[in-house]
């Protein structure tokens, strides 16, 4: 594993004890401060990046993994800034002193004065807790620049697709994936123990095979006009929205179960244990899926719960998202070229 592979895992594992715990584990955060401290100690070798910010060099653990973080949540998609208190929280997590993470945001402190940080002070908030920071394109140029990475470490290079079929089974595989996250993150016997590495993994593998569906398809002939793909754009469906759809759909078509309860679903979209709270309207009655008619549910007002329901597809939405089977697939130009001259 690279030095920025197990400094991203280090950022998830503190963003678990976050939510896991109100107060910070002495054990967990002494192990997670060990883990900065040895990760460290690789980076300037591994990264070039690194190397090429003399300034880089002077940054504290506490001050390197602030950056860290926040490169962190930008990967996961988060584009807004982060108030200091809640920086404060997530290093507290990992082992540091309250204090020491407040220095470190200060306006004295060098995030500020070496411009590794944006920093928006609020009109009457308190400085730094209450500050909004995110970092600035070279904070986050620390961690990757383009072209850096090895040749001998570079994924081989994505295949197109050749019909709507294989991207099928490449969902298939990517729900498969999020089904066996979801069964470590939740285990049948209702432990609630932190999720461990066996978890993790999955969750990577899970976020790989998304990244490398999206990859494929982007330089798929013609793949933007996929059906499936229109169906998803049509609809303005995220990650979350079309995994639904498609547990519904393979649930039905290869499991022979066409309802499925919504905390099923709720579950399967869930990353971390937090996003059982905050992916609820995704799969609720007010949620784009349920909202537009994509899924149905067969509603038990009685009990007046949203998602006291089996939920399925709705037949026009399958015919929809199957449209494109069994269409004559697409060429790229070098299979034309090879049909064209033939054999040599």
């Amino acid at each position: 594993m690279s030095a920025l592979e197990g400094l991203l895992q280090l950022c998830d594992r503190i963003g678990e004890l976050q939510a896991r715990n109100a107060g910070p584990d002495a054990e967990a955060a002494a192990s997670t401060r060990a883990e900065v401290r040895e990760i460290r100690s690789r980076f300037f070798a591994e990264l070039p990046s690194l190397r090429r910010h003399p300034a880089a060099g002077s940054l504290d653990d506490a001050e390197l993994l602030l950056l860290a973080l926040l490169f962190h949540r930008r990967l996961a998609g988060a584009t807004d800034p982060v108030t200091g208190g809640s920086l404060v929280a997530l290093l507290r997590h990992a082992g540091f002193p309250r204090t020491h993470a407040l220095a470190a945001l200060g306006p004295d402190g060098r995030l500020r004065r070496e411009r590794w940080l944006h920093a928006t002070r609020q009109a009457r908030g308190h400085e730094p807790i209450d500050t909004w920071f995110s970092a600035t394109p070279a904070a986050l140029s620390l961690f990757w620049s383009p072209g850096e990475a090895d040749d001998a470490e570079r994924p081989p290079a994505p295949r197109p697709y050749r019909d709507e079929e294989e991207l099928l089974w490449d969902l298939l595989r990517w729900r498969n994936l999020c089904l066996a996250r979801a069964e470590s993150l939740f285990p049948a016997d209702g432990s609630i123990g932190g999720p461990g590495p066996r978890f993790r993994q999955q969750r990577e593998s899970a976020r790989a095979a998304l990244v490398e569906l999206r990859r494929r398809l982007q330089i798929t002939p013609g793949g933007r006009e996929f059906r499936l793909e229109r169906f998803r754009r049509g609809h303005r469906l995220g990650a979350d929205q079309l995994l639904v759809a498609v547990h519904l759909l393979f649930s039905e078509l290869i499991e022979g179960e066409p309802f499925i309860s919504a905390l099923e679903c709720l579950r399967v979209i869930a990353e971390n244990r937090t996003d059982l709270f905050a992916k609820r309207r995704t799969i609720g009655p007010n949620g784009r899926l349920r909202a537009t008619g994509i899924v149905v549910a067969a509603e038990h007002p009685e009990l007046a719960k949203a998602l006291a329901t089996d939920l399925s597809l709705a037949d026009w939405a399958a015919e929809e998202m199957l449209a494109g089977i069994g269409l004559p697939p697409r060429f790229d130009a070098g299979e034309i070229d090879e049909f064209l001259n033939g054999d040599d």
